[in-house]
């Protein structure tokens, strides 16, 4: 088990904090056939991304921005708020 304090910086790190293929499958509702081929691929479906991002948030875990669509720092302008 990774520590909850360490960034989650691949595809395998995250399946593994979430419990394997199975697991993961279940959460998302797809496959573990779909996930082992996320792991392959070396990423996430976009479609995916703000769900595994949630999931590993609630966990208390920490991802690396890239893995989950993240490129840069979600802020909103001032003006905009």
């Amino acid at each position: 088990m990774k520590n909850q304090s360490q960034k989650l910086k691949t595809v395998s790190d995250v399946i593994k904090a979430l419990n394997g293929p199975s697991e993961m499958g279940r959460i998302f509702n797809v496959g573990p056939s779909a996930v082992c081929n996320w792991r392959t691929l070396d990423r996430f479906p976009e479609r995916l991304h703000m769900k595994i991002f949630a999931e590993l948030t609630r966990r208390n875990l920490t991802v690396s921005p890239e893995l989950v669509g993240l490129h840069e720092p979600l802020s909103v302008p001032l003006e905009a708020a």
